[in-house]
């Protein structure tokens, strides 16, 4: 079907619905909409993508990418190192266009005491996740900072679901996903299939977790169903390359 990589500046456009402007963005002005007074905080502890990782991963691209996608970004750590990478190789026309409802997962509304005292003090607000709005303050450090471009990260705030169907709609074709949301039997699936349909020939999808026992039973079964192999960068982080043709 041919590959389609629209801009930063042509997804900001459909996502926020008016011109990205250097002084006037989403970011520019977070201090003015952040109801929860926000800053820079990376004490979420699980994350598991690597700078080898994504040295392996570009090496089996055989080229650069020229768009990603990320599915499930959270607080954004692994979002936030892909930035850091894609501007350590100078790729400053690269969007990373992070997927996410910002509503927590299963266990976030099982276990709202761990969440919410433990792990990441202040996640939640009256029942409410604020990770929105602490990954928008660790996004907005970085760019402050200049460790990341302005124009790299690009958070659409929805479902994995309907933002496969945003990609389909409008024809974009990441060259990379990194899948790294529910992590529920059938879930997982579901979102490798779709993912993997909007890939562009060649492009990759990766995940996190292999260790988890709904996630390695839900890539075994598609990589089953299509003939396709996984590829093991360590015990947790796996992923599968789409043929060319």
């Amino acid at each position: 079907l041919g590959s389609h990589y629209p801009t930063y500046d042509q997804i900001y456009k459909l996502v926020v619905n008016k011109d990205y402007d250097e002084r006037d963005n989403m970011f520019s002005h977070f201090e003015t909409v952040n109801p929860y007074n926000m800053s820079n905080n990376m004490q979420f502890p699980f994350s598991n993508l690597r700078v080898d990782h994504l040295d392996a991963l570009y090496k089996m691209l055989g080229k650069n990418p020229q768009l990603i996608v990320e599915v499930g970004s959270f607080h954004g750590h692994s979002a936030i190192l892909q930035a850091q990478y894609l501007k350590q190789r100078g790729l400053d026309n690269v969007p990373l266009v992070c997927i996410d409802p910002w509503t927590g997962d299963l266990g976030m509304l099982l276990f709202r005491n761990d969440w919410d005292k433990k792990l990441t003090p202040g996640e939640l607000f009256d029942g409410r996740s604020t990770s929105y709005w602490q990954f928008m303050a660790n996004v907005k450090h970085r760019i402050d900072n200049g460790e990341i471009f302005s124009k790299t990260i690009l958070p659409i705030v929805t479902t994995s679901i309907v933002a496969a169907r945003f990609l389909f709609a409008t024809q974009i074709t990441p060259d990379m996903v990194y899948l790294d949301s529910a992590h529920e039997f059938d879930e997982t699936f579901t979102e490798l299939t779709l993912y993997f349909h909007a890939l562009a020939p060649g492009g990759i999808v990766f995940g996190d977790d292999f260790t988890w026992e709904a996630v390695s039973h839900d890539v075994k079964k598609f990589a089953a169903k299509n003939g396709l192999e996984i590829h093991h960068l360590d015990g947790v982080t796996w992923a599968i390359q789409k043929p060319v043709v």
